[in-house]
């Protein structure tokens, strides 16, 4: 982590305006009717109010008059996304483990992975020590150990595995990157000549290669043996940064592309790993370095992107990087706040910046630090985590100005969201993003960076509504795609179990089943958002509301003519995919592939890979 370039901290919204260019074309939405109703999230810090739910707004016939615009326009479709997130780092780790009861631990959990909280869904972990740790270590000290038979991650075994076990608990498709400060002190050279700081500084033995190649594919596969799947990994945090107070490691472009395609990119291969590579994983301000290594055509097969962090530089050099390599993936994987970039303003104006020049995440740093910004190995931490808890006392908990900034995105855009497009965007105080998720729901963040308010209308499908947003707030709007009635624009489910379409046409009978390859008039059904929260599903061929009928097990069966408790669903988003919980029995609903053909019951206490549906616009 480079915090000794944070003096190029501001300049890093300069590139906020960045152009963008069209990568897909989606179908267009069905005709949806007017009064559309969107729910409305508000920060106005001038108020004290943080991230909390207003009355709804209902889009009524756009008049045309003029006036400040934001356009969405969902047919034109960017980045799909991996999420928004923060790294449960040693000192989070245990500062979660240790200074809350499990009680208060569980709470803090579901407020910032949960479906009720911000629903994070990415973490960043380190390899072995960063600057945010009780102390500096690898996982193997044992020097020559080249075969790693020595490998081992019982450090990380008493806090840090059952806190990202706990995280992924509450949010089942929490993904988790990766990210090594420095190989084993043993395999660098050049390392800062004291042995307090054996990891510090230096770079990585070319001998060595090899070896390191084996140790980060050890501790992929040994998280893969707790359970926690990486998904993506960096062969080092911010190469080129010496700092002897922590661990650092230099690695110049030619050892970083030499590393990957002759070590790293064949070993990872050969063990048969699906865990992405991500290359350069440091600032914006050096785009030779991220270019250079997507040039390397050997580099760019084993790559699947770049990575980059906040600490130098605008993120517009994301976009460079997009234009000329429209093929790889790009992820922001890396924003500390602290007392050097406190405002909120900065916070926002990033955080919409960066999925706008390409970014599939925004992961911030420290999930949790201390009163005194630690625990941490630094002579000085000006770090902020996202939530303070306090290390002389128990279940002290502050939430702080990053989980209500990111809350705004993460709340509402699951992974596999696309970005899509939001004009009027350059110019004026408004500065904002939209998204489309898998389920067909749209989702649009505003933040007004100027010193007065500002009155905007938000048009979507030839509807708008109006809306005043005070200087230095931002608001999240989310809609679903329902009509004047309260009934939505086609979807179809689709089982996770099978992988076959919810159909409410059982040979002419009504009840629902999951066997279907293709979607019809019986695969389609509108989606209902009910004022206390539920939704409900109403079958487009009969017009009849789907009901969990009590009276025959749970049994789903489209056969109601009005919106009662039956026909009420609690419905979670996580991972792409989407859980349904019977409000008359508070039961998830099932196509367990046990039963016949198979049905759909609301009859199951937990939720898993058989209660699991994907919810997406029929054609």
């Amino acid at each position: 982590m480079n915090k000794h370039l944070r003096s190029a901290f501001m300049k890093a919204l300069a590139g906020c305006g960045a152009a963008v260019v069209l990568l897909t074309t989606a179908a267009p939405a069905p005709a949806i009717a007017a009064n559309e109703s969107a729910e409305v999230w508000l920060t106005d810090l001038s108020t004290g109010t943080r991230l909390a739910k207003q009355a709804n707004l209902t889009f009524g016939p756009d008049d045309g008059a003029a006036g400040t615009s934001i356009v969405v326009d969902e047919n034109t479709q960017y980045q799909q996304m991996d999420g928004f997130g923060a790294s449960i780092t040693d000192a989070s780790a245990w500062l979660l483990n240790y200074k809350l009861t499990s009680a208060k631990r569980a709470e803090v959990m579901e407020k910032l992975f949960g479906q009720t909280g911000i629903g994070l869904s990415l973490l960043r972990q380190t390899i072995g020590a960063s600057d945010f740790n009780w102390e500096i270590y690898s996982y193997n000290e044992t020097a020559g150990d080249t075969a790693m038979n020595n490998f081992s991650i019982a450090r990380d075994m008493p806090y840090i595995v059952p806190m990202v076990k706990q995280a992924r608990g509450v949010n089942p498709n929490l993904k988790v990157m990766a990210a090594a400060w420095s190989p084993p002190g043993w395999m660098k050279k050049g390392q800062f000549p004291d042995a307090v700081h054996p990891m510090a500084t230096g770079y990585l033995d070319p001998q060595y290669y090899g070896a390191y190649a084996n140790y980060l594919i050890k501790f992929i596969q040994a998280y893969q043996g707790q359970g926690i799947p990486i998904y993506a990994i960096s062969p080092v945090n911010e190469p080129g940064l010496q700092i002897k107070d922590y661990p650092t490691t230099y690695m110049s472009i030619s050892d970083h592309n030499n590393f990957i395609k002759n070590n790293l990119g064949p070993a990872m291969r050969n063990a048969g790993l699906g865990t992405k590579i991500m290359a350069y994983d440091f600032n914006w301000d050096n785009v030779s370095f991220p270019d250079q290594a997507l040039a390397d055509p050997a580099v760019n097969s084993y790559v699947a992107g770049t990575a980059y962090h906040h600490y130098g530089g605008t993120p517009s050099a994301m976009t460079t990087i997009h234009d000329k390599y429209p093929n790889k993936d790009i992820w922001f994987t890396e924003g500390g706040y602290g007392s050097w970039n406190p405002s909120f303003n900065g916070m926002m104006r990033e955080m919409i910046a960066v999925p706008r020049n390409w970014s599939k995440s925004y992961i911030l740093w420290n999930l949790a630090l201390d009163q005194n910004n630690g625990p941490t190995v630094l002579p000085n931490s000006i770090n902020w985590g996202t939530v303070t808890i306090r290390s002389e006392a128990m279940d002290s908990v502050t939430y702080n100005d990053q989980y209500y900034a990111i809350g705004h995105f993460s709340k509402f855009v699951v992974p596999g969201a696309h970005r899509i497009a939001s004009t009027g965007y350059n110019g004026g105080t408004l500065d904002h993003v939209a998204f489309k998720n898998p389920d067909g729901s749209k989702a649009i963040v505003v933040f007004n960076h100027g010193s007065a308010s500002n009155s905007f209308k938000l048009v979507w499908n030839g509807q708008k509504i109006s809306y005043t947003l005070k200087a230095n707030s931002a608001v999240t709007f989310k809609w679903n795609n329902n009509g004047g009635s309260g009934t939505a624009g086609a979807v179809s489910l689709k089982a996770s179990a099978n992988g076959s379409f919810v159909s409410a046409d059982n040979a002419g009978a009504d009840p629902l089943v999951a066997n279907r390859t293709a979607v019809g008039d019986w695969e389609k059904f509108r989606l209902v958002s009910n004022s206390d929260g539920t939704v409900s599903l109403q079958a487009v061929t009969n017009n009849k509301y789907v009901m969990a009928d009590l009276n025959n097990g749970g049994r789903l069966i489209a056969a109601s003519t009005a919106i009662g408790t039956w026909e009420k669903f609690y419905r979670a988003d996580a991972g792409g995919v989407t859980t349904l919980r019977s409000a008359a029995n508070n039961q998830y609903v099932t196509a367990d592939l046990n039963l016949a053909s198979p049905v759909l019951y609301a009859n199951r206490a937990t939720a898993g890979g058989w209660e699991q549906f994907a919810i997406a616009s029929a054609p």
